[in-house]
């Protein structure tokens, strides 16, 4: 019997330890955390439908992005910049909440006129947040070009019909003219803003030309949120206007400055406020005659 006992014991202690190990194991599986569901594929729109583009129906992002390797640090900037677009979601893309952006939207597209149906060009898109208003409050759409990959997924995430292209913003020859029924750029535009000694070799008051060009006539070209202050003083864009559009555009061409503080809602007086970090920044709204 002991016999027995000394030879069944073996077997006896690896079964009890094959039911612990399942035990412990069903336990594990039970307080751990189910893994995370993989992210829906990302939608890639690259085309708008428009009435006047070459082939009459749609005007397509560039098969070229046009970024060099001069810009690679602007592209690697904003791509690492482009974690404030979930910030947007919860309250808060670059300091703005989601009301905040509401409004500069609202302002924005008040002084363009959007109507329905309308199709808009974004310089600098990023997350996408004003692209969405246009789509959730106007039933309009549009095209946003921006040089971060990160944030265009992230706008086309966010949108339904906007389509969104990375390139470089300086290069739009790829738009045909009177394409877009507005065009319009929030606190990115400026930063192209560079001291020259002829305007017209100055890469900012080329893009305005071009984004004049490639708006309709009686459209609107808003420059929303120039922050740059002293940097980029508004006599900038005055001598960008007085020496090189109102000529280039046969005077067919409006041109006006608001003061951000003033133009935009009271609700915002903590960002654009007396008080706020970008007192001094103002917007540049033009209008293309025919």
């Amino acid at each position: 019997m002991v016999h027995t006992m000394r030879f069944l014991s073996p077997l006896v202690h690896l079964i009890l330890a094959l039911i612990v190990g399942r035990v412990a194991a069903q336990d594990s599986a039970a307080v751990s955390p189910a893994p995370s569901p993989a992210p829906e594929p990302i939608e890639y729109r690259s085309c708008v439908n428009v009435s006047n583009s070459p082939d009459g129906q749609q005007i397509c992002c560039p098969a070229k992005t046009g970024i060099r390797m001069g810009d690679a640090d602007m592209f690697t900037k904003y791509d690492n910049e482009a974690s404030d677009c979930h910030g947007w979601v919860e309250g808060g893309e670059t300091e703005l909440s989601e009301h905040d952006n509401l409004a500069i939207s609202h302002t924005i597209f008040e002084a363009m006129k959007v109507q329905p149906g309308h199709v808009l060009f974004e310089w600098g898109s990023g997350c996408g947040s004003r692209l969405k208003y246009a789509e959730d409050y106007h039933n309009a759409t549009g095209l946003g070009i921006d040089m971060s990959r990160t944030s265009l997924e992230y706008a086309l995430r966010h949108t339904t019909t906007s389509a969104f292209c990375l390139v470089n913003g300086k290069i739009l020859g790829w738009i045909p003219d009177k394409t877009f029924d507005g065009a319009f750029s929030f606190a990115s535009l400026y930063l192209l803003g560079t001291t020259v000694k002829a305007i017209e070799e100055s890469k900012l008051c080329m893009v305005m030309a071009e984004l004049v060009r490639i708006v309709k006539p009686d459209s609107k070209v808003v420059i929303a949120g120039n922050l740059a202050g002293v940097h980029l003083p508004e006599a900038y864009f005055h001598t960008c206007y007085k020496r090189f559009l109102w000529k280039k555009y046969n005077h067919a061409l409006s041109f006006q400055i608001h003061r951000d503080y003033q133009w935009f809602p009271h609700s915002l007086k903590h960002y654009f406020g007396p008080h706020g970090r970008h007192f001094k920044s103002f917007s540049v709204v033009m209008k293309r005659m025919q």
